[in-house]
C-alpha cells in the first residue's frame, strides 16, 4: 500500500488479503516501557489519534470509531473496511494457539504421502 501511496501503482487491492497478529506491542526488556505503553495506551483511547495513526501509517486499528474519521483514500485499502467486510480472510490466532502440533502433523504426513 505505501508503495502505492509513493506513486508505485502496483495496483494492490486488500480484498482477499489476510489479517493476522497485532504489530502493537512492548518488548520486554525495552528501556522505554512506559513511554510505549503510555503512546499505545494513548493510540488505543484516543479516538482522533487512532484516525491520525491510520493516516500517518496506512495501518489498520482496533478502535472501529475511529475508521470514520479517516481519510476516505485512507480507509479504502484497510482490512476493518467495512466494504472489505467479507472479502478479507481473519486469521483466529487462539485457534492456531490451540490446533498448531495437531495441524503441523497433519501438513508433515500430507506431505510425505505426496
Amino acid at each position: 500500500m505505501l508503495a502505492n501511496w509513493a506513486g508505485a501503482e502496483l495496483g494492490f487491492q486488500a480484498a482477499g488479503s489476510a489479517v493476522s497478529g497485532n504489530p502493537h506491542c512492548v518488548i520486554r526488556t525495552s528501556a522505554h516501557q512506559k513511554e510505549a505503553f503510555q503512546f499505545l495506551n494513548y493510540i488505543f483511547n484516543a479516538t482522533e489519534a487512532d484516525a491520525e495513526y491510520m493516516d500517518l501509517t496506512n495501518c489498520a486499528m482496533p478502535n472501529m470509531r475511529a475508521l470514520p474519521l479517516t481519510q476516505p483514500a485512507t480507509r479504502v485499502p484497510l482490512p476493518t473496511a467495512p466494504e472489505l467486510k467479507d472479502k478479507v480472510f481473519l486469521k483466529d490466532d487462539v485457534w492456531w494457539k490451540d490446533s498448531l502440533f495437531k495441524v503441523t502433523q497433519r501438513f508433515k504426513q500430507w506431505q510425505l504421502a505426496g
